[in-house]
């Protein structure tokens, strides 16, 4: 979670065994969940960067 930001509670349907299974093994599922969705949401955004600033600086040269 990004510095200053709030948690709400959400509500997501997953498969219905998982969550006693991440307790069994002593995972915090929502902030495991929360790492996830911020490394993809970082993922998206470095390609979005990618694909339109990359075109920019080629036709520089």
């Amino acid at each position: 979670m990004r510095s200053g930001d709030s948690q709400k509670a959400t509500n997501h349907n997953i498969n219905s065994d998982l969550p006693e299974r991440v307790r069994n093994i002593n995972v915090d599922l929502s902030a495991r969940l929360e790492k996830a969705l911020e490394a993809k949401l970082a993922e998206s955004e470095a390609e979005q960067w990618q694909s339109e600033m990359v075109p920019s600086f080629r036709t520089r040269r």
